[in-house]
């Protein structure tokens, strides 16, 4: 790439892979199941609209689990490293959209 060439944000550099907003944002589970990064790369989960949160839950790939018991906000955003989890309790549903970082 030469200095003139620009950047796209959307491709992990030296892979080749297409990621940013492309990648595949999965559904918000039932409250209190993990959903898992199941992508080669970390993810950014931006929080669109809250619901009704009381606490969410991210696990690592070894097991280890960090609770959070608070509510979730609009534009709260977290970071989820490959095989790591995260579940969210709720009453009403949140809203959410992953990127691929």
């Amino acid at each position: 790439m030469s200095a003139s060439s620009p950047l796209r944000s959307d491709t992990i550099l030296g892979t080749g892979r297409v990621v940013g907003f492309s990648v595949t944002t999965p559904a918000v589970p039932a409250t209190g199941v993990a959903v898992q990064n199941q992508n080669q790369y970390s993810v950014a989960i931006i929080i669109l609209l809250a619901g009704t949160t009381t606490s969410w839950t991210l696990t690592d790939e070894f097991g280890n689990t960090q609770v959070v018991s608070t509510a979730l906000a609009v534009g709260f955003l977290c970071i989820l490293p490959p095989g790591c989890t995260i579940s969210i309790v709720y009453v009403s549903v949140p809203a959410w959209r992953w990127m691929g970082i």
